[in-house]
């Protein structure tokens, strides 16, 4: 806090002035010429030889007082100019007291009450950097105010000794907001804070988040204990994806005993900067692989122990006998691929599993596979590429490369004229258009939708469809994009799924569209209508942000596929 410093000159020794003028005193003499004790020579009125009316004094060394003497002492108006400051207001009895303008070398000018000598009671100081007005005591900021800064920090309320102290509302230069009550400049006790971002009330300390409080962001809510402005203790968030937890906190992460809620899941044990540790159950759902539940034990967020092995994090086991049967696999799959009939049109399956890390998406395949061989004449026309946590599966992995050798192998069989190849893939993608491979123990090479694309168009195939269920998928869209290609995603470019990255049976979007509407009406657009609509619905239902699923329908593929539905229903009646 700036200091007011007065040069004040008070309770001058008259009798030792040396008048120019030697004429016998009278009572008044006016103009006289003196020299003060200090050195001051002094130009005006005196009264018995007393500075007494207007007066100048001008010391040797610079300063200068202009104005009003009573008594020998300044009194009345007055300018005061010092190698600091200059000083113009009221002087009572010697001091300067009352209402002044205070003009300093360094900038700053104050404008307000007085008080022996000391800026006290009402008044503005303003700089170069910020302008204050309010309440001052003993040339402090002190009682209610105002602080503004040149970058745009604002303060309003209660100061003590130069500090925020009581009642107010601190505004950062970035438009954060303290409001509460402030001890040593900090807001201490029951308190609110706001941003563009954040939101908290509750308690502070030190200007942090400390003890019992709501906060909350665009994506979430946290309520709970706070420590040093993390979240620390007790406390439960919720995330606007579906993500909640209720349990206990350390430096901001789940750590300790809670429960876990996620996409169909409910998860009760330990846990240790922010992942699964130690003994734990986890509740489903729905059934999956007919089991509600299992228990286990957690590291790192892997599963490594439990009452179901297959589903057991176990990267060196998986990944040997993985690559051990992969060829044998692959050459197994295509071999069992028959040539197309070249009096119908038929369907050939490619299903592809991409991401191993989460069992879902081996579900999704698994099931698609099975419905189109069963009812939609795939048997020993379909192929699928999974990558799985578990040890004992027979398909082959999903690899850059097998997809790329099973797609020409498929196109051999088939009439590229005629028969139409359906390639579905589950998984998980990333947002600038790029399919995760993800086996766990072995290193793969994602496979990007321009790539996917370019596969695609090396084929002599005319008829295709593809189908990508994932975070993000519309990115597939324009790289897919040609007249024989029907084209759809679960989710728009920039958007998630609706349990993106979950555990379950099967994904939302997969388990709507085939079994609630392929598996009824054999048509590729009604089933994605129906799905569409659903999922919108039960997103708005929850307050889930809208996946917006798309299709790219060209004219020669509904016609192609109008005609295999139509020998279908044939077939079936």
């Amino acid at each position: 806090m700036v200091r007011l410093f007065f040069t004040l000159m008070v309770g001058f020794i008259l009798g030792a002035l040396v008048i120019e003028n030697k004429a016998l005193y009278s009572d008044k003499i006016v103009q006289p010429v003196a020299f003060l004790p200090d050195g001051g020579e002094y130009d005006g009125n005196l009264r018995k030889g007393v500075l007494n009316g207007s007066g100048i004094i001008i010391w040797p060394f610079g300063d200068r007082y202009e104005g009003d003497f009573k008594a020998g002492l300044y009194h009345g108006k007055g300018r005061l100019e010092t190698a600091e400051m200059v000083y113009e207001g009221d002087f009572f009895e010697g001091a300067a007291t009352g209402e002044a303008t205070i003009r300093f070398n360094d900038g700053r000018e104050y404008q307000g009450e007085v008080e022996a000598g000391e800026a006290n009671g009402i008044g503005a100081m303003t700089d170069a950097n910020t302008r204050y007005q309010g309440g001052f005591k003993n040339n402090l900021y002190h009682g209610e105010g105002e602080l503004v800064e040149q970058s745009g920090r604002r303060y309003q309320g209660f100061f003590e000794e130069g500090v925020f102290s009581g009642s107010g509302q601190l505004t950062e230069a970035d438009g954060s907001v303290f409001q509460g009550q402030f001890v040593n400049g900090q807001l201490n006790g029951e308190g609110l804070f706001r941003n563009e971002i954040v939101r908290f009330s509750g308690e502070f300390k030190d200007g942090l988040f400390n003890g019992q409080g709501t906060y909350r962001d665009n994506k979430s809510e946290y309520i709970g204990e706070f420590l040093n402005g993390q979240f620390e203790g007790t406390g439960q968030y919720l995330h606007r994806d579906g993500v909640s937890y209720q349990g206990n906190f350390e430096q901001g992460q789940f750590s300790g005993k809670g429960v876990l809620e996620t996409n169909g899941l409910r998860y009760e044990g330990g846990f240790v900067q922010g992942l699964k540790e130690g003994e734990g159950i986890l509740y489903f759902a729905e059934p999956i692989e007919g089991k509600q539940s299992l228990s286990g034990v957690w590291r790192a967020g892997k599963l490594i122990a439990s009452d179901q092995p297959s589903l057991e994090f176990n990267n060196e086991k998986i990944a040997e006998t993985r690559l051990y049967n992969q060829q044998q696999s692959v050459s197994q799959a295509l071999l069992n691929i028959v040539d197309q009939d070249p009096s119908k049109i038929d369907m050939y399956f490619l299903g592809i599993a991409g991401d191993g890390r989460q069992e879902v998406f081996r579900r999704d395949v698994e099931f698609v596979n099975n419905l189109f061989d069963q009812q939609f004449g795939t048997q020993q026309r379909s192929l699928s590429l999974v990558n799985t946590r578990q040890v004992n599966v027979d398909r082959p992995l999903a690899t850059l490369k097998s997809i790329e050798q099973s797609l020409v192998a498929l196109s051999e069989k088939m009439d590229p004229n005629q028969d139409v190849l359906f390639l579905f893939i589950s998984g998980d993608a990333s947002r600038d258009g790029e399919l995760y491979l993800e086996q766990p123990g072995i290193a793969l090479e994602n496979i990007s939708a321009a790539k996917l694309g370019a596969l695609l168009a090396e084929l002599p195939i005319q008829n295709k469809i593809v189908m990508v269920s994932s975070c993000f998928a519309g990115g597939f869209i324009q790289p897919l994009k040609d007249n024989g290609t029907m084209t759809i995603v679960a989710s728009g470019k920039n958007k998630k799924i609706f349990n993106c990255g979950g555990v379950a049976e099967q994904s939302k979007f997969t388990h709507t569209y085939f079994k609630d509407y392929f598996s009824q009406s054999a048509d590729f657009y009604q089933a994605f209508e129906g799905t569409r609509d659903s999922i919108a619905a039960l997103e708005q239902q929850l307050g889930y942000a809208p996946s917006a699923p798309l299709i790219f329908r060209p004219r020669a593929m509904v016609d192609v596929m109008e005609q295999w539905r139509n020998q279908i229903v044939e077939q079936n009646d």
